[in-house]
């Protein structure tokens, strides 16, 4: 849990991802009192020991007590003073199941993330000063600021530029998930030409569905995939790579009538402060992996 001094209200934002918790404390912290938590047992003991709280903002998918849990707690609390806290819930995903479970559970508002940082300060103080009425079903949302989908290769160099030196101003640990397709050849000889291409769309799908919302999946070559993991350490990006595999197992992977065995091979580079993203793109090949990039195997224990 962290605090930044604000001239107004205290709020309580809680999320899992560092990065996120970063963003809106950079957001907020200029008008508000920002309280961080990274997920619903820690933000439950920030009420319980911080009764100036005016509102929480809470993501909905968290590990442990998630986000419907701790606006159904916030709701059923037995001290007013929390019980009534306004509270706007935060989502990548933010659909018809999602507003409606949101409403049940008895949340002020819902909005998607990544967020702007004026759009942010905007719904808070909807929230403080408007108590907009309680999330309906049909309430619209926002369009995230982008998908998290980049199929160039030039395009997801400059995504990894940008994290590296977001990161190295601030500290934050950075992973990169690597995907390789290992069976590409055999692909290719029992579907035919455009047959590795359509295995790769269906990856491409599971993984963008999969990963979080501030995550980028990077299509990087014509048999591997790449995710920027922001604010991710290596157990992070080893934790996905299993989440991956639970998810994958779920997909049918049928072109023009067959159902391939598709094999995967996962790595985690860990690149620090000084490497140039060009250079960690060359680090998918052996002979090319610079010596500031850490390549652990997923599945291994080191």
């Amino acid at each position: 849990m962290g605090t930044e001094s604000g001239s107004q209200a205290t709020i309580l934002f809680v999320d899992d991802s560092r990065l996120m918790r970063f963003a809106a404390r950079k957001a907020l912290s200029a008008e508000y009192t920002v309280l961080l938590a990274e997920d619903g047992d820690a933000a439950l003991a920030v009420l319980a020991e911080h009764p100036e709280v005016r509102a929480v903002i809470t993501d909905l998918m968290m590990p442990g007590v998630d986000g419907f849990e701790l606006v159904s707690r916030i709701r059923n609390a037995e001290h007013p003073t929390i019980r009534d806290l306004p509270v706007m819930a935060v989502s990548g995903s933010a659909g018809p199941i999602e507003r409606k479970r949101v409403r049940a559970a008895g949340a002020d508002d819902l909005m998607t993330k990544p967020f702007r940082d004026d759009a942010l300060r905007l719904r808070v103080e909807r929230l403080l000063h408007g108590r907009p009425a309680r999330v309906a079903a049909s309430t619209p949302v926002e369009v995230p600021a982008a998908p998290n989908v980049e199929r160039t290769r030039a395009g997801f160099i400059g995504r990894m530029r940008q994290a590296l030196s977001l990161h190295a101003r601030h500290d934050l640990p950075l992973a990169i998930l690597q995907i390789r397709l290992s069976n590409a050849e055999s692909l290719d000889a029992e579907l035919g030409a455009g047959g590795r291409d359509a295995v790769m769309r269906l990856l491409e799908s599971v993984l963008a569905r999969t990963v979080r919302v501030e995550d980028t999946v990077g299509r990087t070559g014509s048999d591997h995939f790449m995710l920027l993991l922001p604010a991710t350490t290596a157990a992070g990006a080893r934790a996905l790579r299993f989440r991956l595999r639970d998810a994958l197992e779920t997909q049918r992977f049928e072109v023009r009538g067959r159902t391939p065995d598709v094999a995967l091979e996962f790595f985690v580079h860990l690149p620090k402060k000084n490497l140039d993203a060009a250079a960690l793109m060359r680090a998918d090949r052996p002979a090319g992996r610079p010596d500031n990039v850490v390549l652990l195997a997923a599945g291994s224990s080191a």
